[in-house]
């Protein structure tokens, strides 16, 4: 082999590694916003969970908390609004990080009056 031979066959691999390396990067990043989401989705479940216990049937209103997760510091706003029906309430929480506006995790249900209006 001469040595233009050698070299060609050298750039080709060094841009065989640097497309790989890109892919890895990306899916690297992907893989951390999963992780991201799948905590705030967590979150939210917990959120829901926890006004449904400790609140039956809640007051109409946006409230917001902090609703930690692994490493995360996330934020809950639950919004709890009016139906057409006076005996349910829908109650919304959306997860986002405290820097972070995009909205990362949105769970709804809805929370029935047992007793009288």
């Amino acid at each position: 082999m001469t040595l233009i031979e050698v070299l060609v066959a050298l750039a080709i691999i060094a841009i065989a590694l640097a497309a790989i390396l890109g892919v890895l990067g990306h899916q690297a990043n992907t893989t951390a916003e999963l992780d991201r989401r799948l905590l705030a989705g967590w979150s939210a479940e917990n959120a829901l969970t926890w006004q449904t216990v400790t609140r039956p049937f809640p007051e109409l209103g946006t409230r917001t908390s902090s609703c930690p997760q692994g490493n995360f510091k996330f934020i809950c706003s639950e919004t709890v609004t009016a139906t057409d029906d006076r005996q349910f309430r829908l109650i919304t929480v959306t997860v986002r990080l405290p820097d972070n506006p995009t909205r990362l995790a949105s769970l709804s249900t809805l929370a029935a009056n047992a007793g009288p209006l």
